[in-house]
């Protein structure tokens, strides 16, 4: 389930989180988007898989961040933003001490 929802999420960021969508869209709310997606994603990805130890997620999600940044370059003619970049960092690393708080709190 959360495999599925991971992957869906990250599609939806590639085809529709492109070019076709500006900040403009989002007004005020765009730096709350870039945080709270990749902190989903970080989420997501967390229970998806396991197994895998947290500081590989938040490297993947740290990567795909940059990867959807390079995407929306290539495809929009856009500079690279490394203010979006950031903000994709800080969600994914909001989404990682979610993880280590419910962690703890289990205990």
């Amino acid at each position: 389930m959360f495999s599925l929802l991971a992957v869906t999420l990250t599609a939806a960021l590639f085809l529709w989180g492109g070019a076709r969508i500006s900040a403009s869209d989002f007004g005020s709310w765009h730096d709350l988007v870039h945080v709270f997606t990749f902190a989903l994603l970080t989420l997501l990805y967390a229970r998806a898989l396991p197994r895998v130890r947290w500081y590989w997620i938040s490297v993947c999600m740290i990567a795909l961040g940059g990867a959807h940044e390079l995407y929306q370059y290539a495809t929009s003619g856009d500079r690279f933003e490394y203010g979006d970049f950031l903000l994709n960092t800080v969600g994914a690393g909001l989404g990682i001490a979610s993880l280590a708080l419910a962690s703890q709190s289990r205990r």
